[in-house]
C-alpha cells in the first residue's frame, strides 16, 4: 500500500484549492443583486435582506429592509442599498461591517422608479433609474453627494426598457432597449453633468426584454456591450470596432471584467469567460438541477460571485462562487461560441430634462440573520478532528474531481468532512 501523509493547516480558513461553492437561501421575491466587497467576498441582497457572504460561504453580517431590495452597490465608504420602487425610494449607506452610516427617503418624479445601477464618480454617487413618466418608462440619472444630498437629476426622452450604465470618457453611457424601435439597443452618451453629447440606435435587436438583458464594461478605453445574442466592441464615439453573436441566439450579457477578459451570464445556469476578441476561454453550467437564472455577477478578491434565483420565480436565491478558471465539482462544460456579425448604427436625437428630487426623512435598516445552505465544495478548509480517513467524507483532487475514496495512486487529495477538511498526499 502506498504511503499517505496528512498535512494539517495552520491558517484558519485558508483555501487549499478554492473550488468554491453553490449556496441556496430564502428570499421574499425573485430578484437578487450583488456587489463586490472591498476586502473579500460579496454583498448580496434579495427580498427584505442584505448580507455579506464570505469566500467560505458563511455569512458575515445581515441587515433587514423595510421594502423589497432593488439594488446593492459598492463605493469607497462601504455599500449603498436601495429599497422600494414607488415614488418614494429608500437609499442607505452601510459601512464595511454592515452598520448604518446614513439613510434617507427620496421622492422621485416617476410614479414607479426602479434603480438599475449606481457608480461612484467625481466624488458623487450616480444612480440610473427606470422612471415611469407620462405613462412610459424613461431613463433618469440622479446624482447624490456621499452624504446623501441631492446634486441634480435628469431624465432622457427615449422610452423603453432601461438596463444599465457605465462611466466612460469623462461622462456616462446609458443603455436601454427602445420599444419604439422594435427593441433596438440604444446607447446615450452624456458628460459628467448628464448632458447628452451623442445618442445612437445600434441595430442590435433583442428578442427578449427586461432589465437584465443588456450588459456593459469598459476595457482599455473600449466599450463592450452585450444585448441578447449580440456582442459589440465600440470606441468612444460609439463606432463599431467589431460585432459578433452567439450562433444559437443564446441570451447572454456582460456582468464583469478582469484584465483582458470578460465574464458573461447566460439564461439558465451558465457562466462563461471570453477574451476581448470574443473568443470563449471557458464556459460552464453550474448546478443545473437548480435552474439558476442569473441576475448579477461581480469579481471580488480574485473570485467570481454570481447570484440569481433558483427554480425561477420562487422564493429561493442562489449564490455561486468560483475562481477565475471556472472550476467547480458541480459544473459541466457548456458548448457555445461567437461568430462574426454586423450591425447598423444610426444617430438619433435625445434631449435631457432636469427633474426635481426631494430628500425626505431618515430611514434605517434593522438587525437580521441569514444562512446559505452550501452545495459542492466550500473554500473554508480547516483542520479536521478524528479519523478523517474513515467513512462519511467527500474526497476531491486538486482539480475538483470527486472520488468515493482516496485513490491508491500518487497525488494530492482533499478529504472534506462536516468538521472541516485536510490535505492528503499519496507518495
Amino acid at each position: 500500500m502506498r504511503k499517505m501523509s496528512v498535512i494539517a493547516l495552520v491558517i484558519w480558513g485558508t483555501p487549499l484549492y478554492g473550488t468554491g461553492f453553490v449556496g441556496v437561501g430564502h428570499s421574499n421575491n425573485w430578484r437578487t443583486y450583488v456587489a463586490p466587497s472591498p476586502d473579500s467576498g460579496a454583498v448580496v441582497c434579495a427580498g427584505y435582506r442584505v448580507f455579506k457572504v464570505n469566500p467560505s460561504g458563511s455569512v458575515a453580517w445581515a441587515r433587514s429592509l423595510s421594502n423589497y431590495c432593488e439594488g446593492v452597490f459598492t463605493y469607497a465608504s462601504g455599500y449603498v442599498v436601495v429599497d422600494g420602487y414607488g415614488s418614494d425610494v429608500h437609499i442607505h449607506s452601510l459601512a464595511a461591517d454592515g452598520s448604518e452610516q446614513w439613510g434617507y427617503s427620496y421622492t422621485l418624479p416617476g410614479d414607479y422608479n426602479n434603480v438599475r445601477k449606481m457608480v461612484s464618480s467625481g466624488g458623487n454617487l450616480i444612480f440610473l433609474f427606470e422612471s415611469y413618466l407620462s405613462s412610459v418608462y424613461y431613463p433618469l440619472l440622479l446624482s447624490l453627494t456621499t452624504s446623501g444630498n441631492v446634486n441634480w437629476a435628469k431624465s432622457y426622452d427615449v422610452p423603453g426598457l432601461i438596463n444599465t450604465f457605465v462611466p466612460y470618457d469623462g461622462g456616462y453611457i446609458i443603455s436601454l432597449l427602445d420599444t419604439t424601435y422594435n427593441r433596438d439597443l440604444v446607447l446615450i452618451k452624456t458628460d459628467a453633468s448628464g448632458n447628452v453629447s451623442l445618442a445612437r440606435t445600434m441595430g442590435a435587436y433583442a428578442s427578449v426584454g427586461g432589465s437584465i438583458t443588456v450588459g456593459m464594461v469598459v476595457i482599455g478605453g473600449d466599450l463592450f456591450v452585450s444585448s441578447d445574442y449580440n456582442l459589440l466592441k465600440l470606441d468612444n464615439s460609439l463606432n463599431v470596432i467589431w460585432a459578433k453573436r452567439e450562433g444559437s441566439y443564446y441570451l447572454a450579457r456582460i456582468e464583469a471584467s478582469e484584465g483582458e477578459n470578460l465574464y458573461m451570464a447566460g439564461d439558465w445556469d451558465e457562466i462563461f469567460k471570453i477574451d476581448t476578441s470574443g473568443n470563449v476561454i471557458w464556459s460552464r453550467e453550474y448546478a443545473s438541477s437548480l435552474n439558476i437564472s442569473f441576475h448579477g455577477m461581480v469579481l471580488s478578491g480574485g473570485r467570481l460571485y454570481a447570484v440569481g434565483d433558483a427554480d425561477a420565480l420562487t422564493d429561493s436565491i442562489a449564490v455561486v462562487s468560483v475562481r477565475t478558471d471556472g472550476s467547480l465539482p458541480c459544473a459541466s462544460h457548456y458548448n457555445l461560441s461567437f461568430v462574426t456579425s454586423s450591425v447598423s448604427p444610426s444617430n438619433i436625437t435625445v434631449s435631457a430634462q432636469s427633474r426635481s428630487v426631494s430628500k425626505g426623512p431618515s430611514v434605517s435598516t434593522g438587525s437580521a440573520s441569514y444562512t446559505l445552505n452550501l452545495r459542492c465544495v466550500s473554500t473554508d478548509v480547516r483542520e479536521a478532528s478524528g479519523n478523517i480517513c474513515g467513512g462519511g467524507g467527500e474526497v476531491y483532487d486538486a482539480s475538483g474531481r470527486r472520488y468515493d475514496r482516496v485513490p491508491d495512486r500518487p497525488g494530492v487529495y482533499f478529504i472534506k468532512t462536516p468538521e472541516g477538511a485536510k490535505k492528503v498526499i499519496r507518495r
